[in-house]
């Protein structure tokens, strides 16, 4: 196998990763009232009651949504990189620092919901 034959390969595996996260962060059972409502659940958190462990599983799965998010985007810019788009793989590249805002977000917010 050649060098580019591996880092394509490579990128497949990240996507599918990335993918598989997001997956689970969508798609496994939220502990909110409503499904999809996770990010609503894990804002509502209040530093004067601790160990809310329904906004710690909201906020857990903002983290696995991030960590995913990072891994597809990385994957594509990669492949964009390789396939001779740099306009666009830098886009993908520059667009990674949103899932590094969430990956903050949800951090903190889970921080929050332990303490």
């Amino acid at each position: 196998m050649t060098s580019t034959q591996q880092r394509f390969q490579q990128a497949g595996l990240y996507l599918l990763a990335g993918l598989l996260l997001c997956g689970v962060a969508f798609f496994a059972p939220d502990a909110g009232h409503h499904p999809g409502d996770f990010f609503k659940l894990a804002t509502q958190t209040s530093w004067l009651s601790p160990l809310q462990t329904q906004a710690a599983w909201c906020s857990f799965k903002i983290l696995l949504l991030s960590i995913g998010l990072l891994l597809s985007l990385d994957s594509v810019g990669s492949v964009l990189l390789r396939l001779g788009f740099k306009s666009l793989a830098t886009a993908a590249f520059v667009s990674q620092i949103l899932s590094a805002v969430f990956f903050l977000c949800g951090s903190f917010y889970l921080v929050k919901a332990l303490l």
